[in-house]
């Protein structure tokens, strides 16, 4: 009888610290559902990756990750430019796609007082009118979530880009996140 309870004391308590354990690792698993890319290695070298907006098959803006190498924060952000432009090397999952038309050219990259100015080619307006927003969304947002910018200025050729290219619609001259990212209105 003494026997039978201390088994049955021992049984219990190993079933309780594992009914414990299995709770606390449950609990503390964090499961991201993130896919894992080899561009994730921040730790490693001390090299670190940008987020980059590209258009997905439902012409969407989302984010992907780029390695930028660059010692100053324009080299940095003329690279991020390139890896937007059609054509370029860099290449992303399938399914993405690059908004800048092909051919652009990115003349100068300023930054002074937290706010970019960017002086593109006149290639940049050959864009299609359901693709204009979307492109000028993915360079503001891309160069913004660069560093703590608190607004980017785009030029065409040196003069200030104060409408879309297409639609003719009125853009303000300083662009922050305030434009909105995939905005999509179902008004019935």
């Amino acid at each position: 009888m003494l026997r039978t309870k201390a088994i049955r004391k021992i049984f219990l308590t190993t079933l309780t610290l594992f009914i414990l354990l299995t709770v606390f690792t449950i609990t503390n698993y964090k499961n991201e559902n993130v896919l894992r890319t080899n561009l994730e290695i921040e730790d490693i070298a001390g090299l670190k990756t940008n987020v980059i907006y590209l258009l997905n098959d439902e012409g969407l803006l989302v984010q992907d990750r780029v390695l930028l190498d660059g010692s100053s924060v324009e080299e940095k952000i003329e690279k991020l430019l390139i890896n937007l432009i059609e054509g370029s090397t860099c290449s992303f999952a399938d399914g993405l796609s690059k908004v800048i038309p092909k051919g652009t050219i990115i003349k100068n990259v300023m930054v002074g007082n937290k706010y970019v100015t960017i002086d593109f080619s006149k290639e940049l307006l050959n864009i299609s009118e359901d693709k204009e927003k979307s492109m000028i969304t993915a360079i503001v947002y891309s160069v913004m979530d660069l560093d703590d910018f608190l607004g980017v200025s785009i030029l065409v050729e040196g003069k200030s880009l104060e409408e879309y290219p297409n639609s003719k619609e009125k853009i303000n001259k300083i662009l922050d996140k305030s434009i909105g990212i995939n905005k999509n209105y179902d008004i019935t």
